[in-house]
């Protein structure tokens, strides 16, 4: 992104999106490189606001940076930060890893004190962090970056329950447990895609299309639980992921939020339009995230044919 683009995104959006923008672009070295959460929250903790958070604090952050890297959960990418991006970092991780069983292992042994205004600091960054990435989960699609869209929704949910992992058994058992005390089951579903046109019996280039997608909820059934914000008890997005070329990025072509009112429902019936690319055979993946349970991440690919036109112009 070179400087003039940079400028008209900051001018639109505000210097901390466009800083995000930066950060999150696919590497032309590496177009398909999954982005990964470590490279989510080094992006934000580098945000100008969040640069500007407790800049007379004077953070006592030797004893963390310690507890994390003794328990090994300070990775290389975070560790290479340095300044105020890397105390933002170091006390998103700090609040991040604080249920890791190697971290509580570490505290058991070497407990960490910290100071009132320490605890401040670190509120006030995670509050940050979660405006940016509430933030970054309506920009960044616009650009069309699947993985970085994909990483952005990942992040989310491990920041609004404090979490490590979205893949890791002992992350996705607390997110259980969390779920559980707010009378909820854990999210399990399944997905079936079919990419069909909008008209008529074949897909033809330029013309509709459609991708629907059934998502089955398997852990249907009522707890009793007391529904959030607008009678939603679970939200996920459904984003659609256009395969290019080998030395191509991949594409985001498809972005639709999805909310469940009724812990009864069994199957959510979801339908994304979508202009046909030019003949012949495609590829495209239907990825379904929670931005706010972590380890709810499923996709399925599928496959479709784009056939010439034959029918003769009109003359």
């Amino acid at each position: 992104m070179d400087p003039a683009q940079m400028q008209a995104i900051a001018e639109r959006v505000g210097p901390d999106l466009a800083f995000l923008a930066e950060a999150l672009k696919p590497d032309p070295a590496a177009p398909k490189a999954r982005v990964s959460n470590t490279t989510v929250f080094s992006a934000i903790s580098g945000c100008p606001g969040m640069s500007a958070i407790g800049k007379d604090v004077e953070a006592k952050t030797a004893e963390i940076e310690g507890a994390l890297k003794r328990s090994g959960c300070l990775t290389d990418e975070l560790d290479k930060l340095e300044g105020t991006p890397r105390r933002s970092a170091l006390l998103i991780y700090w609040k991040l890893f604080q249920k890791h069983p190697s971290m509580l292992k570490e505290l058991e042994a070497a407990p960490v004190t910290l100071e009132q205004k320490t605890d401040e600091l670190i509120s006030e960054v995670v509050q940050m962090g979660t405006k940016l990435l509430m933030q970054a989960q309506m920009l960044v699609p616009n650009f069309r970056w699947i993985e970085a869209t994909l990483a952005v929704a990942r992040s989310s949910a491990l920041i609004a329950n404090q979490l490590w992992s979205n893949e890791d058994a002992a992350s996705v058992e607390e997110q259980r447990r969390i779920l559980e005390d707010e009378q909820l089951r854990m999210p399990k579903l399944s997905l079936a895609v079919e990419i069909k046109p909008m008209d008529g019996t074949e897909i033809l280039p330029g013309k509709k299309a459609t991708v629907n997608v059934n998502v089955t909820r398997e852990h249907t059934g009522n707890t009793g639980a007391a529904a959030g914000p607008q009678g939603i008890f679970e939200a996920y997005w459904l984003f659609l992921q256009s395969k290019k070329e080998q030395g191509q990025p991949d594409l985001l072509v498809g972005a639709q939020p999805v909310v469940v009112k009724d812990l009864e429902q069994k199957v959510m019936k979801l339908q994304v339009g979508f202009m046909a690319p030019p003949a012949g055979k495609w590829e495209l993946t239907a990825h379904v995230i929670s931005t706010s349970v972590a380890g709810v991440d499923y996709s399925m690919d599928a496959a479709f044919e784009v056939v010439e036109d034959d029918v003769p112009e009109l003359k």
